[in-house]
C-alpha cells in the first residue's frame, strides 16, 4: 500500500465518469414542428410569435407537452455560466425557448392567482433533456455538440440559488399582460 497522494489526472478521470454517467442518465424527448420567428423587442428582450402553418414544441421523456404560445422571453440568459463555450443562444435556441416558456407560465400563474404545476428543478430537467435531445436526435436536421461539463453546468446555472430568486419574484414579470398571462395559463 502507498502513502502517496492521488494524481491530478486520477480526480479528473473521476470527476469526467461522474459527468458522463449524470450526462447518460439524462433521457431525451422530441421536438416537433418548425421554431417560430424572434423578434427583438428591447435590450434582452425577444417577442416569440409561432409558425402560423406548423405547431413547435418539444414532448420530453415523460409525454409532457411544452408547447410555447406567443410571449416575451430573454433567450435563456444563463448569465453566471458566460465564457463556457456552447453557451451562446445560437447553440441551442429551441431548448432555451422551452426553458423560457416555463418561466413565463410561472410568472403568468402567479399573475392571475394561479400556482403553477410545475417547479424550477423540473424546468432545469427540461432545459437538459431537450438539449440531450438536440445533441442526440437533432431538430431539423441540424444536430449540437454539449459536453457533459458544459451541460452540468447550465443545468446548475438554471436551478440555483439566482435562478430560484427569478423563479420567485412575481413582482416584475417581463412584458407580462393579464390577457396574454389568462392565455399562457389556459
Amino acid at each position: 500500500m502507498s502513502n502517496k497522494p492521488a494524481s491530478p489526472e486520477w480526480f479528473r478521470e473521476r470527476g469526467e465518469k461522474r459527468l458522463e454517467d449524470w450526462w447518460e442518465s439524462i433521457p431525451v424527448g422530441e421536438f416537433y414542428g418548425l421554431c417560430g420567428a424572434h423578434y427583438a423587442v428591447g435590450p434582452r428582450e425577444f417577442e416569440y410569435i409561432p409558425t402560423p402553418n406548423g405547431e413547435f414544441g418539444f414532448i420530453d421523456s415523460a409525454g409532457q407537452d411544452h408547447r410555447p404560445d406567443v410571449f416575451r422571453h430573454d433567450f435563456g440568459s444563463t448569465d453566471v455560466a458566460r465564457g463556457l463555450p456552447y453557451l451562446s443562444k445560437i447553440e441551442f435556441p429551441q431548448a432555451y425557448l422551452i426553458h423560457d416558456w416555463d418561466f413565463y407560465r410561472n410568472h403568468a400563474c402567479a399573475l392571475v392567482g394561479k400556482v403553477y404545476d410545475r417547479t424550477l428543478e423540473q424546468a432545469g430537467a427540461t432545459l437538459i433533456e431537450s438539449i440531450k435531445t438536440l445533441v442526440v436526435k437533432g431538430h431539423d436536421g441540424v444536430f449540437w455538440k454539449c459536453p457533459p461539463l458544459v451541460a452540468n453546468r447550465i443545468y446548475r446555472t438554471v436551478t440555483s440559488a439566482v435562478a430560484r430568486r427569478i423563479w420567485e419574484d412575481h413582482t416584475n414579470p417581463k412584458s407580462l399582460s393579464i390577457d396574454l398571462a389568462l392565455d399562457a395559463t389556459s
